[in-house]
């Protein structure tokens, strides 16, 4: 069971840029358990703050046994789809827009608390949900599974593509067969 939640104490490897409500955050994905960790920037691009939300990951599709959490390093965006690939060979997944905004958008206990203080350690930390060590863990983030990773990797970097055509969406035509 889930006992305790530490999301300063992990590694986060890759950020994308995200805007949402004319604030442009930093989202990314924690090495132990997908945490998303989220740093709000200032007009002039400065750090603004930060806050953690835990994660729900929904494997729908995936033919993969594999379901470890050991890292996320690449991260691409393509319009305002988030996407992140596992390090363990577990899949290619995509920040749920719908869940990470609500996040961001919740008011009153369960409200981000974007603070300067604390952003590696265990004390002081920021986060999106009065108790956030409960599990099931209230209102996550969704990380949902759109393909399978080639193989595990600690070797990748991630990118963004905010016009280009979205491969996870509409997946370029194989080449044709050759001629017998």
């Amino acid at each position: 069971p889930f006992t305790k939640w530490t999301p300063g104490a992990q590694n986060y490897a890759d950020y994308i840029d995200f805007e949402h409500n004319g604030i442009t955050y930093l989202v990314g994905l924690g090495a132990s358990d997908g945490s998303v960790a989220m740093i709000r920037l200032d007009s002039d691009g400065d750090f603004d703050g930060y806050a953690y939300s835990r994660v729900m990951v929904d494997y729908t599709g995936s033919s993969s046994t594999v379901r470890t959490m050991s890292g996320f390093g690449a991260g691409y965006r393509y319009g305002t789809k988030i996407y992140f690939s596992s390090n363990t060979g577990s899949g290619i997944f995509e920040v749920d827009y719908t869940s990470l905004t609500a996040v961001l958008d919740r008011t009153g206990t369960n409200a981000c608390d974007f603070g300067t203080s604390g952003m590696h350690g265990t004390t002081g930390t920021r986060v999106c949900s009065e108790s956030p060590g409960t599990f099931p863990a209230p209102d996550p983030v969704t990380l949902k599974w759109v393909a399978d990773a080639v193989s595990p990797t600690q070797f990748n970097d991630g990118f963004n593509c905010k016009d280009a055509p979205n491969p996870f969406l509409n997946p370029p035509s194989p080449p044709p067969s050759p001629p017998p």
